[in-house]
């Protein structure tokens, strides 16, 4: 009877110790399943931060937030003068001169300045370097410096550094339109001369001559 005990003492205790590393085996093994289905814990790693693109002389709205000189222009900016010129010192990429009334977008990428006006209409002049005007249909113009163009819409002034450029959304007219030196110039002060010459002789012709009839004797009795 007593050996009878054991045995069962010794199998229950057998059947336990297996039960337990039953549990324990299918534990380890559904423990990576489970995991796999939740969402990994985002790294403890910050975010970069915004790139910096250039310097503010002067004052203008940046981002909805009115910035004086010193404030930093981020990658990315929406930028609107005030009601005075001011200059976006880019550094080695060049500088920004915007008039007031114009409002644009400042982004930096893989080497390129990109200015998107946000204007119905957008003068701007290249003072120094090269920079393209590229459009929503896909049209690209060259521009290199002392040259300039008014266009209506959005669009894109693209540069690739060391440019300086003027930007108005004002009521300029570029240069272009203006009567410059050069053979242009020249035949037009030479119809100028022409019509002011022709309008002399005629004032002179028209003027009244003194008269060449003799005076009338009178007669006496």
């Amino acid at each position: 009877m007593k050996r009878f005990k054991n045995y069962l003492r010794a199998s229950i205790s057998l059947l336990l110790a297996l039960a337990l590393t039953s549990v324990l085996s299918l534990h380890s093994f559904a423990a990576p399943e489970i995991e796999g289905n939740l969402p990994s814990a985002a790294p403890n790693v910050e975010p970069p931060a915004p790139q910096s693109l250039g310097t503010l002389r002067g004052n203008a709205v940046i981002n909805g937030n009115k910035m004086k000189t010193g404030a930093t222009v981020l990658t990315g900016a929406l930028v609107e003068a005030g009601s005075e010129t001011a200059v976006i010192d880019l550094g080695a990429l060049g500088r920004i001169e915007f008039r007031p009334g114009s409002k644009f977008t400042l982004t930096y990428s893989e080497g390129m300045v990109d200015i998107r006006s946000q204007c119905g209409s957008t003068y701007f002049a290249v003072r120094r370097g090269q920079a393209e005007l590229r459009r929503p249909s896909g049209d690209k113009e060259t521009f290199i410096a002392g040259q300039d163009k008014k266009f209506d819409g959005e669009a894109d002034i693209v540069t690739a550094g060391g440019t300086d450029l003027v930007v108005d959304c004002g009521d300029r007219v570029p240069a272009a339109l203006y009567v410059g030196p050069g053979l242009i110039g020249f035949l037009a002060l030479l119809g100028l001369g022409s019509a002011v010459a022709i309008g002399i002789a005629i004032g002179d012709n028209s003027t009244t001559q003194p008269s060449t009839t003799p005076p009338v004797t009178p007669i006496v009795p």
